[in-house]
């Protein structure tokens, strides 16, 4: 269950409002309100499922509908955040591709281009998995008329896409070493 979840986003949106970039600041804090909120409507959906909280037919359409929207506004924050990251990362790299004038500064310049090739990677990856997840509450809204099967796949595709971020995250270098 995802219960306490919703709080967990709340708590990262209040994080969010001390970055200092004002763009970044602006896509995590909606980022992170239109995660939680999408939660605490998918859990009434969940409620109304279960019969432990039925609504009227047309509640229940409603709250189905936000929840939709509130993922969809939720994921277009994060498409954003990662392009903005890329171009970001883009003039870095332009920057230390530059030659430097000593040895020492020159293996300063690899190592920098090294992490800015990692860090690009890690937001293309979170940019391709937003791509794949925000046709699914698109197509709930009726943005799209993709079929089912089509859709059930990229749920799956990003779900085994968030599950290797996060076996990534725990276990760190033991996963890229094997």
């Amino acid at each position: 269950m995802r219960i306490g979840k919703p709080l967990e986003h709340l708590q990262a949106a209040v994080k969010g409002l001390d970055l200092s970039d004002p763009v970044l600041k602006l896509t995590t804090v909606g980022r992170q309100l239109g995660y939680a909120g999408y939660l605490i409507n998918d859990t009434l959906v969940w409620a109304h499922t279960a019969k432990v909280r039925p609504f009227e037919p047309a509640t229940y359409k409603t709250i189905q509908h936000r929840a939709a929207r509130l993922w969809f506004t939720g994921i277009a924050f994060s498409i954003v955040s990662s392009l903005y990251k890329l171009y970001g990362l883009q003039q870095r790299e332009a920057g230390a591709r530059r030659v430097r004038s000593d040895a020492e500064k020159e293996s300063e310049r690899k190592v920098e281009l090294k992490t800015i090739r990692a860090q690009q990677a890690a937001v293309r990856y979170q940019l391709t998995q937003d791509c794949l997840d925000i046709l699914i509450p698109s197509g709930t809204l009726g943005y799209h008329s993709l079929n089912d099967g089509l859709i059930g796949l990229v749920g799956t595709v990003t779900s085994f896409m968030g599950l290797r971020t996060q076996v990534h995250k725990v276990l760190g270098g033991a996963v890229a070493a094997k």
